[in-house]
């Protein structure tokens, strides 16, 4: 029984050190030689081209040259471009996108108190009574998070045909559309008119819509529960009388009082046209000289600064006048901003409250040492109004006011 296994072990010990010629002798042993060595018509290989049979020559066998399988048509490293898009990625969530900044402020929490402007007042002090600390009221907002991914489908055919700048360009247009997405969902938590409950059972408010919810008492403007922001134009088509109602809404609830802030009027280029007519719009073609009023001959002096990553059009009276090309059209949305991400700003931006789930993410497909293939963009955002009484929408027409539609999440 020994001399038989140490038969064995020489012949595995012969196997592995010369694995062609012990296929060889098995092959001829069990009379399928012709088939090993390419000279019959159901070979695999020829033999070395000396034999004509087979469906291929062994020089056509497979190889594998490390090094080489993972490049583009042009020659560039994939892994080294993952690692280049995940960097520019950092860059990208690094930087605020200039609209959506203005209208929120950031939370990673689904409840969060809210500070609103209100004028509590002094109160005669007694040796007997103690004075009121209420400077700000504060009420619980919610905001939301919804989760949303795009796979980028970089399938090894794909990447074997690419160049490395169209990789790098299909990113690009991912976060385009990822801008996109956040700044609808900003504009469509201030445009919708109705509070809900979403699916996380989180109660989520809008700005003021008649609810009930009576806004706190500002200087000597009170109001009701009927109280709404969502606006509609006195006629057809917006008149400057309009534009003193919306800023007029905002005032009341305080938020001229602040020194720093800026009213924000935002509106589809195709509205600025009509804007463009009234006696009161000051252009903004130049920040340093004196300029006309619109087709008075009353000249005034340097204008007001614009806020930087914004397109400011002009002015009227209160208002800044912005060109937002992702407002709809036959509406306006003014509101007050203290500046990106301000906490005072009326919408809260929600992120995830793991670091490491925020902003947009690049997540690796299921092939080892080959992460683009089959990759995923994911990343989680939402909103929900803090400030119901920042913001005013109006919509021109003559009837009531309809929520416009935001292509979020199809």
């Amino acid at each position: 029984m020994s001399k038989r296994l140490d038969v064995l072990r020489s012949d595995l010990i012969e196997a592995v050190r010369n694995p062609e010629k012990t296929l060889t002798r098995l092959f001829e042993e069990n009379g399928l030689g012709d088939l090993w060595h390419g000279e019959s018509p159901l070979s695999l290989f020829g033999g070395d081209g000396l034999a004509p049979a087979g469906f291929m020559g062994r020089v056509d066998d497979i190889v594998t040259v490390p090094g080489t399988r993972g490049l583009t048509l042009d020659g560039q490293n994939v892994n080294e471009i993952w690692q280049q898009m995940q960097a520019f990625l950092q860059a990208f969530n690094n930087s605020a996108l200039a609209i959506a900044a203005f209208f929120s402020f950031r939370t990673v929490r689904e409840r969060e108190r809210v500070g609103v402007p209100s004028s509590p007042g002094f109160q005669i002090a007694t040796e007997f009574g103690r004075p009121s600390k209420i400077r700000v009221t504060h009420v619980t907002r919610g905001f939301p998070l919804e989760h949303f991914d795009l796979g980028d489908g970089f399938t090894q055919e794909f990447i074997d045909k690419a160049s490395g700048a169209q990789l790098f360009a299909i990113q690009a247009t991912v976060l385009a559309d990822w801008g996109q997405l956040q700044r609808e969902i900003v504009l469509d938590a201030i445009f919708r008119p109705t509070n809900y409950t979403d699916k996380d059972a989180i109660a989520v408010k809008v700005l003021y819509n008649a609810d009930g919810e009576v806004p706190p008492t500002i200087k000597r403007w009170t109001h009701t529960g009927s109280h709404t922001h969502y606006l509609t134009s006195a006629g057809a088509t917006i008149v400057q009388g309009d534009l003193d109602t919306m800023s007029e809404h905002l005032i009341h609830h305080g938020f001229r009082e602040f020194g720093d802030s800026t009213f924000l009027l935002h509106m589809h280029r195709d509205e600025i046209a009509t804007v463009r007519g009234f006696a009161n719009f000051l252009p903004a073609e130049s920040g340093e000289r004196p300029v006309e009023l619109a087709n008075s001959g009353v000249v005034r002096g340097p204008q007001r600064g614009a806020p930087s990553g914004l397109q400011v059009e002009g002015w009227v009276n209160d208002w800044t006048i912005v060109q937002n090309n992702d407002i709809p059209l036959g509406y306006l949305l003014g509101h007050v901003s203290g500046g990106p991400f301000d906490f005072r700003n009326v919408v809260g931006w929600r992120q995830h409250e793991n670091e490491s789930a925020r902003g947009l993410r690049l997540i690796e497909g299921n092939r080892q040492n080959y992460p683009l293939y089959d990759s995923v963009y994911d990343g989680y955002s939402g909103a929900g109004v803090g400030q119901r009484g920042e913001a005013v929408v109006m919509q021109e027409t003559g009837g009531g006011y309809t929520r416009p539609t935001f292509s979020i999440g199809n």
